[in-house]
């Protein structure tokens, strides 16, 4: 799936941009108590939000055709003045639709709300600006359906391409529509979508739920408007999902044998039958309750780059995981991410080598997140955790693999960047501690002392004569003393 392929996007209005059900419910209410209707709790008025308002009274009320005609000319007599402003924008839409613009998208309005009024809710927010198109429903609702929006919105893009771009731009049908994406926070944006064959991106901040989203069929899930363009304007050039695979970082060697890349490559799984770490360990991998993902990076340099690659890849993961969810991790030397003294994630970062050249032409890192696994292993309940349990928000697995992808990248791309090490530092969980260390199939007991600028760590121990001496250590598995 080529990610970043969408140019032409198409907003849904109420639940997607605006808040708008105090102005919807008031109206629908303003309906009711006009029939002598009781509404017990508003709450109920919510479902009212989406679906065209004819089908509304009819389906939840029961009202004949005229009476639901006559229902819609209520609701818009109190909507037109009153309820129309009665509504906010959602926390970062506006800056979301602006990097959008920015960025050379289509933006286009496909709402069941009357045009007329779309026209001046977006006017009333200072949003036309941004807005390409703008395509709501009739009054007469001859054009209600969001399925019918959709078609009539797509007309009118074409119209627009083919002056733009010429008749080839819309000459292969299947091509164009490739190039459009719907968000919207109900099923209805998501199914007008599939009816018009365009992807979607279903929405959770507005009024409609994971379950409602996901089994319509939404391509993409967000929690926030944030991360509308973090999958949109994602670095990652090519995204591949996998309901079940082997090994993400099996499936990378895999594919880097078969194809060249220039741009890097996300893929991510529901589940691993094979999943593995450092040193031939195995991760457990249970289906969809974690992350397994791999990046595959081209780097085409110095093969000596990669000595640093895992170090920067654990302060990327956690300085994702602390940015989007607000949640606080520490970094166990040298790949594993902790949460409250459990192990939430592991990291495995393999190359791929050009030793004629002594280059380093891909790099391949895997990472491995908890985010809702409870059911464990007898040999990992005491010692792995997840990352639901400390965070607040609903956690999406595309958009958090798009995040840490996009860290890893950004970390990983600047060598210049030195500054990482202070962060692997100050996250530590190993600095300042007894630990143990295998060597030689030996254990050795030490002090953890410091991480050197390579991501070695700098240990003191006692020597064969009971001197302390500093040791640099730069593989194998350290633990700490309980």
């Amino acid at each position: 799936m080529l990610l970043n392929k969408y140019d032409i996007i198409l907003f849904d209005l109420d639940g997607t941009i605006t808040d708008s059900a105090p102005g919807i419910t008031n109206a629908v209410k303003y309906v009711l108590d006009f029939h002598k209707i009781e509404v017990r709790d508003m709450s109920e008025l919510l479902r009212f939000i989406g679906p065209p308002l004819y089908d509304s009274f009819t389906g939840f009320y029961g009202f004949d055709h005229d009476k639901a005609t006559e229902a819609v000319r209520l609701y818009r007599e109190y909507y037109k003045d009153k309820g129309i402003f009665e509504s906010t924008l959602y926390e970062g839409i506006e800056e979301a639709v602006a990097k959008l613009k920015a960025a050379g998208k289509m933006i286009v309005l496909a709402t069941s709300k009357p045009q007329q009024f779309s026209e001046r809710i977006l006017d009333h927010f200072g949003l036309t600006k941004y807005f390409d198109l703008i395509v709501g429903a009739t009054m007469d609702e001859s054009r209600s359906r969001k399925t019918d929006v959709i078609k009539y919105a797509i007309g009118q893009i074409k119209d627009i391409i083919e002056k733009k771009e010429g008749p080839e731009a819309v000459k292969d049908e299947e091509s164009f529509l490739k190039r459009l994406i719907m968000i919207g926070d109900r099923e209805n944006d998501i199914c007008g979508a599939a009816d018009n064959h365009i992807d979607s991106m279903g929405v959770l901040f507005g009024f409609g739920d994971y379950e409602e989203l996901s089994s319509n069929g939404a391509d993409y899930i967000v929690n926030t408007a944030a991360e509308i363009t973090n999958v949109l304007l994602s670095d990652v050039r090519y995204i591949k999902h996998y309901e079940i695979i082997d090994s993400t970082n099996n499936e990378a060697k895999r594919l880097v044998e078969s194809e060249c890349f220039d741009k890097p490559v996300l893929i991510f799984a529901d589940e691993q039958t094979a999943g593995r770490g450092r040193q031939g360990k195995s991760f457990y991998s249970p289906a969809n309750t974690g992350l397994y993902m791999t990046v595959i990076l081209p780097v085409n340099d110095d093969i000596s780059s990669q000595v640093t690659m895992t170090t920067r890849t654990a302060v990327a993961v956690a300085k994702a995981l602390e940015k989007e969810y607000n949640i606080h991790p520490e970094i166990k030397w040298v790949n594993d991410i902790y949460l409250a003294g459990n192990k939430c994630c592991g990291i495995l970062c393999e190359a791929v080598n050009d030793y004629s050249k002594m280059l380093l032409k891909y790099a391949i890192i895997g990472v491995g997140i908890n985010i809702s696994t409870s059911d464990w292993p007898k040999e990992l309940r005491d010692k792995a955790g997840s990352i639901a349990k400390a965070s607040e928000k609903r956690i999406s697995h595309l958009s958090l693999a798009v995040t840490t992808a996009k860290s890893v990248i950004e970390l990983i791309s600047d060598k210049s960047n030195q500054e990482f090490l202070n962060y692997y530092r100050s996250h530590s969980n190993v600095i300042g501690r007894e630990i143990v260390f295998v060597e030689n199939n030996v254990e050795n007991s030490a002090y953890a002392v410091d991480i050197d600028n390579e991501g070695s760590l700098i240990v003191e121990m006692k020597d064969a004569d009971g001197k302390s001496c500093r040791k640099i250590i730069n593989s194998g598995e350290v633990s700490l003393k309980i």
